[in-house]
């Protein structure tokens, strides 16, 4: 699935020279949809799909557009934690027969201090603690709140202790990935 995307997405920017997230993963749908023959009139359909974000930024404008596709990110302005909620489709997979699947385009004005998080849910997915439970999404942004005044070594320092900490003997169930910049 992975070679699949990278691929698609070098196409859709390079070739097809799209910049507007939300038209990225709507032509990644589609292409997916397509590699995979997935569809209702396709005989030996496979329903896989995946979750995505995609942002572009614009030096022109100094805003962000950012778009998910069944995920989320996070900003820290001031302070404060705000949640850049994704649409509900994934590319590919579940939503394949859904005509004209369409992205949202989030735009964020970026300012000194800002700090964006995007991230897959292999850390909040992961079972441990010590009743074997799922870390959550919620105790996830909780956590990237609280870190987010160290800086981004410290709070890379931060989250692996945590997630090792929380994953304790239990096997790691996901891949896991923590992109966050600051302004």
């Amino acid at each position: 699935m992975s070679m699949i995307g990278n691929t698609l997405l070098n196409e859709i920017i390079h070739e097809d020279k799209l910049f507007s997230p939300s038209q990225i993963l709507e032509k990644l749908h589609e292409g997916v949809c397509f590699a995979l023959k997935q569809g209702k009139d396709q005989e030996h359909s496979r329903d896989d799909g995946m979750d995505i974000t995609v942002c572009c930024y614009d030096k022109e404008k100094n805003n962000l557009q950012i778009s998910c596709a069944n995920h989320q990110a996070l900003i820290i302005r001031d302070g404060e934690p705000e949640v850049i909620e994704g649409d509900i489709y994934s590319i590919g997979g579940a939503f394949m027969d859904l005509p004209d699947v369409k992205y949202t385009d989030n735009t964020i004005d970026i300012e000194k201090g800002l700090t964006l998080y995007m991230f897959s849910d292999g850390y909040y997915d992961q079972f441990g603690g010590q009743d074997g439970s799922k870390y959550m999404v919620s105790r996830f942004k909780e956590l990237l709140a609280k870190n987010s005044s160290l800086s981004m070594d410290e709070q890379q320092t931060s989250l692996e202790k945590e997630f090792e900490d929380w994953k304790g003997s239990n096997n790691q169930v996901d891949d896991v990935l923590v992109v966050g910049v600051r302004v």
